[in-house]
């Protein structure tokens, strides 16, 4: 079956305590010292960091994820909305997952658990579950 499959990152939310986050590329970053830092982005300046992180993520999402055999049957598409958090050790640990399809929903969280252990998210020098809500949308191009 040739379906093109399109995998798009719209964002990733970043949410610390009261603070407002300012938009990038229609991606919004928060305000926070240390941004957790993915593997390969570790020798960049601290301000590059974030813009690395995002584009890896990216990466790894598109690499990664593949449509659910039973969405492509039914010919389900979709938004999938996971929350997540990088927590103080810097393992992925998701909170919720909100899909229009049980597949979707699974595959998303597969490719979610799948990212590496990254360097925590750090404020005034410790390290802090940071967490992330991303919204992935599957559909046949």
């Amino acid at each position: 079956m040739k379906n093109l499959i399109a995998l798009f990152l719209f964002g990733a939310t970043l949410v610390f305590a009261q603070e407002v986050p300012k938009v990038k590329d229609g991606i919004l970053i928060p305000k926070v010292e240390l941004y957790p830092i993915f593997p390969g982005c570790e020798d960049l300046e601290a301000s590059q960091q974030p813009d690395c992180f995002q584009e890896k993520l990216k990466e790894h999402l598109q690499k990664n994820q593949t449509y659910p055999k039973e969405a492509i049957k039914q010919k389900i598409q979709g938004r999938v909305y996971v929350t997540f958090i990088i927590d103080k050790q810097g393992d992925v640990v998701i909170n919720h997952v909100r899909a229009p399809h049980e597949s979707l929903g699974n595959e998303a969280k597969r490719v979610i658990l799948l990212l590496p252990k990254m360097k925590p998210g750090m404020y005034q020098g410790n390290a802090i579950d940071t967490p992330f809500t991303i919204p992935l949308l599957f559909r046949f191009n």
